[in-house]
């Protein structure tokens, strides 16, 4: 093939290529940055989102189990339904405060199986959070959001003991 066939200079054409190679040439081979590993832990408003929508769930579900209960069993689990719910208020409040947006919790449909079952599920779930606060506390640089953190991981120490009672008055 002509190189006038396409009307490039072929004299042009092989300047060019030349300055190409030679620009290749003189630059080494420049070694692959090292990226740092992406983070592993959670931000901070990450964690709060979780943590609401954990918090909200909670409370529908001893709402619905209050609801199939009567006398003491009932008055208990609407109190631990109130406390989850003031929970994720406060978790809620502190995402406002951190991002400056109104974050609303998805709504649930809790599906309570049995009683007995769905509150050991629940004693799993409130042991599972006291550990997610800590951890949360432990990595957070916000001291007022680590003193929730574990203000809340109490509560559910406390929520966790609650359902163990409950489940013992129900076997």
């Amino acid at each position: 093939m002509d190189s006038n066939d396409y009307g490039i200079d072929a004299e042009k054409l092989k300047a060019v290529w030349e300055r190409v190679m030679a620009a290749n040439i003189a630059e080494p081979a420049e070694p692959e940055s090292v990226k740092p590993a992406p983070s592993l832990q959670k931000s901070d408003a990450e964690r709060l989102v979780e943590l609401i929508d954990a918090a909200s769930a909670a409370a529908d579900t001893y709402r619905a189990c209050a609801s199939r209960c009567a006398g003491k069993i009932r008055r208990e689990l609407m109190s631990l339904s109130s406390a989850q719910a003031t929970s994720a208020q406060k978790l809620r409040a502190r995402y406002y405060i951190l991002t400056g947006h109104n974050y609303s919790p998805p709504a649930s449909c809790p599906y309570v199986i049995a009683l007995p079952k769905t509150l050991a599920l629940r004693y799993e779930a409130e042991k599972s959070a006291y550990s997610d606060y800590i951890k949360g506390a432990n990595e957070t640089q916000d001291t007022s959001l680590s003193d929730l953190f574990f203000a809340l991981a109490a509560l559910s120490q406390r929520n966790a003991d609650a359902l163990l009672c409950l489940l013992e008055s129900l076997l």
